[in-house]
């Protein structure tokens, strides 16, 4: 691991198996943010993340033997509020847009990306606002464009968080949940505690009601 400090009014990590883009990256951004970390493996960014409680985390296709999906679990069950940019090895006209849908994150951005595109994707992030590398930008819109009636469908949630909400009014456990999503409970868990946060909803009758009024789900729709 790699730690530059200067303050604390910004805090960024970078967790990338891939040291050289890595350590570039980190070359790059330090300096301009409080505090910039770089770590190559899943262990330290754990480490990271809980002792410097960074704003943004910049993740690599994979951490260590770990794919992005599984990183990002990782991390936002120890930070769930954290803005993430993908930090992608190269574009891929569907798994980049749907990775980004269904993450729910920030920003991405190719390796290749231009100087001025890492920091307005950077500072995007800090801000919780969405950025995609200009040159995909269209792909991403069309991506969205085709899939929008499953996408964010009016709820303010994530594409993820929506299955998540829709899974729990149909009466499925955590354990069941998971099993379906393929991700483990603990993720499941997290995805309940920022749906009932975001939402303001705080029980599952609620949430229930909530996804029937949505037309998420139907009454009695457990198979």
């Amino acid at each position: 691991m790699v730690f530059m400090d200067v303050d604390k009014s910004s805090r960024i990590l970078i967790a990338d198996s891939n040291q050289p883009a890595g350590r570039g990256l980190l070359e790059f951004l330090r300096g301009k943010y409080g505090f910039v970390g770089y770590t190559e493996n899943m262990a330290g960014t754990i480490e990271m993340v809980r002792e410097n409680r960074p704003n943004v985390a910049i993740i690599g296709s994979r951490v260590g033997d770990d794919p992005f999906n599984v990183a990002l679990d990782r991390v936002r069950q120890e930070s769930p509020d954290i803005n993430v940019v993908l930090f992608d090895q190269k574009f891929n006209g569907h798994d980049s847009p749907r990775t980004f849908f269904n993450s729910g994150i920030q920003a991405y951005l190719e390796k290749s990306a231009s100087p001025s595109e890492i920091h307005a994707a950077v500072d995007d992030a800090l801000r919780g606002k969405v950025y995609v590398q200009s040159e995909y930008a269209n792909k991403f819109i069309n991506f969205y464009w085709r899939n929008r009636g499953r996408i964010n469908g009016g709820t303010g949630l994530t594409y993820r968080e929506d299955e998540v909400l829709t899974l729990i009014a149909s009466e499925y456990s955590n354990k069941e949940i998971a099993s379906k999503l393929g991700v483990k409970v603990r993720t499941v868990e997290t995805h309940r505690e920022r749906i009932m946060r975001k939402l303001d909803l705080h029980n599952v009758a609620k949430l229930t009601r909530y996804a029937v009024a949505k037309g998420l789900v139907k009454l009695d729709t457990k198979e």
